[in-house]
């Protein structure tokens, strides 16, 4: 490692102490950003730009969790939950690759389709404003991962939450 970089990750380490505590505190407060998000999410179920959005920013803030960590505490963390490591995963196809695909099912018969990039591609969601009242908990309507259809979006995101909660409950402050 050359002195340069050292001091770097001197700086970097010193202003992460400044700024958020341990490593635990930052990760308690990406997991409170993660649900402030959600709870977005769940506001804007009916205009599908919005939800798209606020997806983006959840995947953003619950991937952050990953660098606050240890990367042995990263790889057990990933493989505790089958859906924390498709979520991560999520961020990486949104911010680095083609974005994410969701879809909005209505009583299991596709309504929309909604890809992240929307501004390049609107053709590939047919009904950008959905009626209000059609959100989750709503007779089977809610938006989904394309590749995960049986798991209401909203409710997979926050069970995942949920899983990264308890594991940091049990990490050493």
């Amino acid at each position: 490692m050359t002195a340069a970089r050292a001091d770097i990750l001197g700086l970097v380490n010193r202003r992460r102490k400044e700024i958020g505590g341990t490593a635990v505190d930052r990760v308690r407060a990406k997991i409170a950003e993660s649900k402030f998000f959600i709870d977005e999410m769940d506001k804007r179920q009916h205009h599908a730009i919005g939800f798209g959005y606020c997806l983006s920013a959840f995947l953003s803030a619950f991937k952050s969790i990953e660098y606050q960590l240890p990367k042995r505490t990263i790889k057990a963390l990933r493989h505790s939950d089958e859906g924390i490591d498709f979520l991560m995963n999520q961020r990486n196809i949104e911010v680095h690759g083609a974005g994410v695909e969701i879809v909005f099912v209505a009583d299991l018969i596709r309504v929309g389709r909604f890809h992240s990039r929307f501004e390049r591609e609107p053709h590939r969601f047919h009904n950008p404003r959905l009626p209000p009242g059609t959100g989750a908990g709503n007779g089977g309507r809610s938006w989904r991962f394309t590749g995960k259809r049986s798991a209401d979006l909203i409710g997979y995101c926050t069970e995942c939450v949920n899983s990264v909660e308890k594991f940091v409950e049990g990490l050493p402050s």
